[in-house]
């Protein structure tokens, strides 16, 4: 049921975006915007030899790497019910509220951060790879405190009895100011590659790293069912602290090579503006 009721609701998502007309392309430069809805058309396409532009692109190259940002979530998902079961003796019904909240959280947090980075940005090119810097950094602290969390429902106990007891709040608080500051990184991550990139590459650029989350999806659940095996379940939750850590290191070589990339995209989208402008007149 869990998985047919999230992919009706994929599939409603995916029909609703028949009533959104897609924008003309380079409409949302701000070199070409007014050129292009003033009739312009923007005709550069890509092209195989283009792979090697998108191989020079430093920051592509750091952005496809933090799929393994994916890999925490992943971990956390696949044994979230048998770690509150088995460490805490929680019930489905307490751990489906939890989730319940870091969905919401997650949303809020997306837009929260989206919006700091678009602010930040205004200020320093680099803004948005500080915040998902940050929304990646910051959630160990408390997933640290919801592994440290010490407690044993007892058997029978109610949501709201369960809710009651010491430790159990700051539990749930824990993972899903996690997750709220994590979602975070997704809008600044997003932005930063469409940003990067000429409006002809992103597409290709998109569809790649959409195929590396589905590795780190796939990843996740492997690592923790091999941690299980070997460790235990303690210890297999706190993998994803592990490719947390990493994946903060591979963000740091971005605040050297955003700058050039973003100047760099943006000299070529005000020639291409010129060009434009001169076949217009």
């Amino acid at each position: 049921m869990a998985y047919f009721a999230v992919g009706l609701i994929n599939v409603i998502l995916a029909f609703g975006l028949l009533a959104v007309q897609e924008p003309r392309r380079g409409a949302q430069e701000k070199e070409l915007r007014d050129l292009v809805l003033h009739g312009a058309e923007y005709r550069f396409r890509f092209k195989s030899r283009d792979i090697r532009i998108l191989w020079a692109n430093r920051s592509n190259f750091w952005l496809m790497l933090n799929f393994i940002g994916v890999i925490p979530g992943s971990i956390i998902a696949f044994l979230i019910f048998k770690y509150t079961k088995d460490i805490h003796n929680m019930a489905a019904g307490t751990v489906n509220l939890a989730i319940l909240l870091v969905f919401v959280a997650g949303g809020a947090g997306a837009l929260v951060f989206g919006r700091l980075g678009d602010w930040g940005s205004q200020k320093d090119e680099r803004a948005k790879v500080l915040v998902a810097f940050i929304c990646n950094a910051v959630p160990i602290v408390f997933m640290v405190l919801f592994l440290q969390a010490r407690f044993r429902v007892p058997d029978g106990a109610s949501v709201a009895q369960t809710l009651a007891l010491p430790g159990v709040a700051l539990f749930i608080g824990a993972i899903v100011t996690a997750m709220f500051i994590n979602q975070g990184v997704n809008p600044n991550w997003y932005s930063t590659l469409t940003e990067v990139n000429l409006p002809e590459h992103r597409a290709t650029m998109i569809s790649l790293i959409s195929l590396l989350d589905m590795v780190g999806n796939a990843v996740g659940p492997l690592a923790a069912s091999l941690a299980v095996g070997a460790w235990g379940l303690r210890a297999a939750m706190a993998t994803s602290l592990v490719f947390w850590a990493v994946n903060i290191f591979l963000w740091l070589p971005l605040f050297r090579t955003v700058r050039r990339d973003l100047r760099h995209q943006h000299g070529i989208l005000r020639q291409r503006a010129e060009e434009l402008q001169r076949q217009g007149t």
